[in-house]
């Protein structure tokens, strides 16, 4: 318990704050404690701020539903090297458009340097696609999707594939309609593998979320193998899709191979540097 005010020389003193950051991600500040009135415990006041603090951060990745392999991943973990030198102006371009998505996704400035909303008060989300598989095209959506966060509080972020979201869809009972509950009012959502073959029942389904979502102008970052003129269903959703997406193109470069090899030589480096103690042989 705390002690009471003594007298007016204490009056304004603050005694003490705690950061409070809710699981919704929509609560950011803290309380600030303060001697008000003689003969009283210190009041508290509720201090609104925009900071996010890493903890914060990495608990609405967790719940983002990404992949597990690219939860610990950032910005800076993307190695645009991997494309090549013949892909370099590509891929500069590419990376010119998603930092102008990410630092813009609220606010941009007009014409006249004014503030105006950004990407996501209009609903506009990117279409990651490439041909070759490995290309690393849900890695940056991911990457892309943190960099969000880790700039904004209150975004939340989910992530589904196509046929995860149709075998939900399928089920009953309170998980399905919490998900899909989350999968349609979250800030931003990640949609994977886009395209391909699927009933009429699976088109209806999708066409749903994806409509719900720009009715209510809410982007999605939609991750594909195949170019938005090839998607097959509601001709008016695609061409939603394509008036509300910014199209990145990344080179048919599969990539993942060099990620991986990249990474066994990190490993294998981390164990040079303890065989001089420990070796086995």
């Amino acid at each position: 318990m705390q002690e009471k005010v003594r007298d007016e020389s204490e009056l304004g003193e603050k005694v003490h704050r705690h950061r409070v950051d809710n699981e919704d991600g929509n609560l950011h500040g803290y309380m600030e404690y303060t001697k008000d009135m003689v003969g009283h415990a210190p009041t508290g006041h509720w201090k609104d701020d925009n900071k996010v603090t890493n903890g914060e951060y990495q608990e609405r990745k967790k719940r983002s539903y990404m992949p597990r392999k690219y939860l610990e991943k950032e910005s800076e973990d993307f190695n645009w090297s991997l494309y090549g030198v013949t892909c370099e102006d590509v891929t500069k371009s590419i990376k010119g458009n998603l930092n102008k998505y990410i630092i813009g996704f609220e606010t941009v400035k007009n014409s006249k340097g004014d503030n105006e909303p950004g990407f996501c008060p209009r609903g506009i989300g990117l279409y990651i696609n490439s041909a070759a598989h490995g290309s690393g095209k849900t890695l940056l959506g991911c990457v892309v999707a943190s960099a969000i966060m880790k700039r904004i509080n209150h975004v939340s972020v989910k992530y589904t594939t196509v046929s995860d979201y149709l075998d939900l869809m399928k089920g009953k009972g309170d998980q399905k309609l919490e998900k899909n509950r989350e999968y349609r009012e979250c800030t931003l959502l990640i949609l994977d593998d886009m395209g391909g073959g699927k009933t009429d029942w699976d088109k209806d389904i999708l066409r749903n979320l994806i409509s719900y979502r720009m009715s209510q102008y809410k982007p999605i970052i939609y991750i594909s193998s195949c170019e938005i003129s090839k998607l097959t269903g509601d001709s008016k959703v695609i061409a939603l899709i394509e008036d509300l997406s910014i199209n990145i193109d990344l080179p048919p470069v599969n990539v993942r191979n060099g990620l991986a090899e990249q990474r066994k030589k990190e490993l294998l480096n981390g164990a040079d540097q303890k065989e001089a103690k420990e070796a086995a042989f």
